[in-house]
């Protein structure tokens, strides 16, 4: 989660954003917003079609305890292979 007080935003970006380069992945979707239903669901970005690094807004460490839909919205994503929704539902 982006409130996520063990494991930090920032940091997690950077070392998500390394690792890619270490790879030679290059971004194939630019940073950007995800939806859970009408509201902000956190912020993502996709290197290749590998990797993926995703936040959950106002989410803390155990995220599926403080954000649940959200939580659940990107976990269906990854396990059915989709990107996370770029609009409103």
């Amino acid at each position: 989660g982006d409130q996520d007080s063990v494991i930090p935003l920032t940091g997690s970006r950077t070392l998500v954003q390394n690792l890619a380069r270490d790879l030679g992945l290059k971004t194939s979707i630019p940073y950007r917003v995800w939806f859970e239903g009408k509201q902000v669901g956190g912020w993502t970005q996709v290197y290749g079609e590998e990797l993926s690094f995703a936040t959950i807004r106002g989410a803390s460490h155990e995220a599926p305890f403080s954000q649940p839909e959200r939580s659940l919205v990107l976990i269906r994503a990854f396990l059915q292979g989709r990107p996370l929704p770029e609009t409103f539902s």
